[in-house]
Parts: structure tokens; C-alpha cells; sequence
């Protein structure tokens, strides 16, 4: 497991946690509401102008606050759980992955593997005009039985349209977009993998570095930056990141450009 991948588990982790104890919260204050309420008679009224009165409406008061706050616990746990499931079952791919570049050039090559495999089953479709009987003689029954399901969907979601094709038009269309992303991403990440990190910089005593692990620049200011900078930073594209202690924004085409308005801005002050 590399660093990345030690990263997101500890993200992972650390949701489940919090989901834990939340929901160990939510079920402490459902049972210190219920231990409240039972002490109160079952449908026992408020006796309105005995000296009771104000205790029985506080203490009543007290239940209802306890209830909501344990219901609102038990909402706050399972929107964690939600976030660490959707965090585990997160298959994108990561820029920032070591692994990247080698997974993006497995699924391009699945991509493109299966635009060939549609293209040639439209081909043998419309040369056996749709028959999947003799379209059994030239492909395998598992290929075949992907076929019948997209014809048997179409044919019952449009019974009046006569198929055509085992693979629609705008599937391949969609398909050749993603072989082009993917291509480009690459492209990207290999250009990215090619740049070597610049020695420390200084515009006054604000240091800059280059983080190429995130591929990101990082400004090390020696104190907190007044409103005006941190307002200026912020519309430039860059973002506190308070576990590194410094601003930091994704290196692209504009990072120098605003690191050069940066250094105009302290001239002028």
C-alpha cells in the first residue's frame, strides 16, 4: 500500500470512527430522554397552578431537547456512514495516486477494447439482419447474451421501433469520448511526471515551494497574510491547507501568472 492509498484509508477510517461514536451519542441521549420521561405517569397531565407547575413544564422541556438532540446525532451518524461507504467504494482515479498513470492505461485499454468488440458486433448484427441464431455460429454465448438483453430492453421499451444495431450509436459516441479523455489525461500526468520540483523561491519572506507529490505550489507565509491578501489568494486559486501550514493551489498555465501578481502586489505595498 503506498502513501496515497494509506492516506485515503485513514480517511476512511476516520469516518467509521466518527459514525461510531456519534451513533454511541445519538443512543446515550435517546436512553437519558427515556430514563427523563419515566418519571412522569403514563398520561399524566400538567397541573396548571400547582407549585409543580414550573419544574413538570422545565423538566418536560428537558425530554424534548434530549430527544432532539439524540435524533439529530443519529442523522449526523448515518450521513458519516454514507460518506465512508461512498469514500471505500470510490473507484475514481486519482491524480495524485502513484499508481495513476498505470490505471488510467488499463482502463483506456478496456475502453478501447470494448469500442472494437461493439463495432464488430454491429457489423455481424447487420450482416445477419438481427438473427441471433446465426449470430450464435460466429460469437461466444456469453457475447450472445449481451445482445439479446439490449434487444429484448429495446423491444420492450419500444416495441413500434425496429432494432437495428446490437449496440447504439451514441454508446460507441460516448465511449470514443471517454478513450479521448483518458488520452488526454495521460498526456497530462506524463508531461506532469517529466517536471522536476524548482529550489525554494522568496518574494520577501514568504518562501515558495513546489510539491510535485500533489502537484501543487505552496506559499509559507511567516505569520497570517492580512484580509486584503487572503482575499487576493483565494480569487488566484489557492487554499489554506492547514495540515501543511501554508497556501497551496494546482500547478497549471496561471500558477506563475498569480504568484507574479502576488509579488507585484507586496512591491506595491
Amino acid at each position: 500500500m503506498n502513501d496515497f492509498q494509506e492516506r485515503r484509508q485513514r480517511r476512511i477510517d476516520r469516518l467509521k470512527e466518527r459514525a461510531a461514536k456519534t451513533d454511541q451519542a445519538s443512543s446515550d441521549s435517546w436512553k437519558r430522554a427515556h430514563d427523563l420521561a419515566s418519571v412522569i405517569p403514563f398520561g399524566q397531565p400538567i397541573h396548571i397552578g400547582h407549585h409543580s407547575e414550573k419544574r413538570d413544564r422545565a423538566h418536560r422541556k428537558r425530554i424534548e431537547q434530549t430527544s432532539r438532540k439524540a435524533y439529530e446525532l443519529g442523522k449526523q451518524a448515518e450521513e458519516l456512514e454514507r460518506r465512508a461507504e461512498a469514500a471505500e467504494n470510490n473507484h475514481a482515479i486519482y491524480s495524485q495516486d502513484p499508481e495513476a498513470l498505470q490505471k488510467l492505461r488499463e482502463k483506456l485499454a478496456s475502453c478501447e477494447e470494448q469500442q472494437e468488440t461493439w463495432k464488430r458486433w454491429n457489423q455481424l448484427f447487420r450482416k445477419h439482419s438481427g438473427d441471433l441464431v446465426a449470430l450464435a455460429n460466429v460469437l461466444s454465448a456469453g457475447e450472445v447474451a449481451q445482445i439479446r438483453q439490449r434487444v429484448d430492453f429495446r423491444k420492450f421499451h419500444w416495441p413500434n421501433q425496429e432494432v437495428k444495431r446490437a449496440v447504439e450509436a451514441y454508446e460507441l459516441s460516448n465511449n470514443n469520448a471517454e478513450i479521448r479523455r483518458l488520452k488526454e489525461r495521460i498526456r497530462t500526468l506524463e508531461k506532469r511526471a517529466e517536471r522536476t520540483a524548482r529550489p525554494p523561491r522568496y518574494i520577501g519572506e514568504i518562501e515558495i515551494r513546489d510539491n510535485l507529490e500533489f502537484h501543487k505550489v505552496e506559499l509559507h507565509f511567516p505569520g497570517k497574510p492580512d484580509d486584503e491578501t487572503r482575499a487576493f489568494l483565494k480569487s488566484s486559486g489557492f487554499r489554506w491547507i492547514r495540515n501543511a501550514g501554508c497556501w497551496a493551489r494546482n500547478i497549471d498555465a496561471r500558477t506563475d501568472w498569480a504568484i507574479e501578481q502576488l509579488e507585484q502586489r507586496c512591491r506595491n505595498d
